[in-house]
């Protein structure tokens, strides 16, 4: 599977390379699977802190060139409301909640500055996939469903 999707990028450096890699190996037709009685002891973010800067910055950068590298257009195209609404709670999460304008910012646009880049990778990821992008939506998790979306509105605005 390494041979056909390759290994973790290093664009990423830090955060949501495992993401990345997820996505290309679904994109190519493999399994994935989520096992929530799944036990692996590692300290996470142990090195940079949670929500410290370099968290925050990453975490912010890293998931728009994830979906710029992999995420098919009619995909993209089809979940955009749930896409904005991502990027509002995000916005409203990270600079009003937590006071990080600055550092969204500059994690938004050096994302932007990375497009072309991303864009070769998405069209070798996208020419060598093998799903079509309605297996793909399959895969997704709606956003309204089991209340989902109640329980981030309210733990956003309500602590």
């Amino acid at each position: 599977m390494i041979e056909e999707i390759g290994f973790l990028d290093e664009d990423f450096f830090l955060i949501h390379e495992d993401t990345d890699f997820n996505f290309r190996a679904q994109l190519y037709g493999r399994k994935v699977l989520y096992v929530p009685t799944a036990m692996v002891q590692y300290k996470v973010r142990y090195s940079i802190g949670h929500m410290s800067d370099p968290e925050v910055y990453y975490v912010r950068r890293d998931s728009g060139l994830v979906r710029m590298k992999n995420v098919p257009l009619a995909l993209f195209i089809s979940c955009f409301p749930e896409f904005i609404l991502g990027l509002v709670t995000e916005f409203i999460n990270f600079v009003k909640k937590r006071n990080h304008l600055k550092l969204y910012c500059k994690a938004k646009v050096d994302a932007i500055r990375m497009l072309r880049v991303m864009l070769k990778k998405r069209k070798m990821n996208l020419q060598g996939a093998k799903v079509n992008t309605e297996s793909l939506r399959e895969l997704m998790t709606p956003v309204f469903e089991n209340n989902s979306f109640r329980k981030r509105f309210k733990k956003l605005f309500f602590g």
